[in-house]
């Protein structure tokens, strides 16, 4: 799922496939794919391949679609709340 380093603005990113991570099949690369980085700092610098990106979506737009429920068992650590915004698509925090 480490798909290598890239160079962004200067920062070395390791950069993941997060669908392998996840246990699925391998990112399609095509035009218009992207890599996306989460975090700059040092001590977790790193970057996912996306096939697409959807955009951001402002805190005040989501809710949570299943109120405060704790997460199903064998949930991962990494993976936080989801939301659902207003066309009814899922967002997934990853923490």
């Amino acid at each position: 799922w480490y798909s290598g380093l890239v160079n962004a603005r200067g920062s070395l990113l390791g950069v993941i496939d997060f669908s392998l991570f996840c246990g699925g099949a391998p990112t399609p690369l095509q035009p218009g794919s992207k890599i996306v980085v989460l975090s700059r700092q040092v001590e977790r610098a790193c970057a996912i391949l996306a096939t697409r990106v959807a955009g951001l979506r402002h805190a005040a737009d989501l809710s949570l679609p299943h109120g405060d429920a704790p997460p199903p068992a064998g949930t991962p650590a990494w993976e936080g709340q989801r939301f659902a915004d207003r066309d009814g698509r899922d967002w997934q925090v990853l923490d």
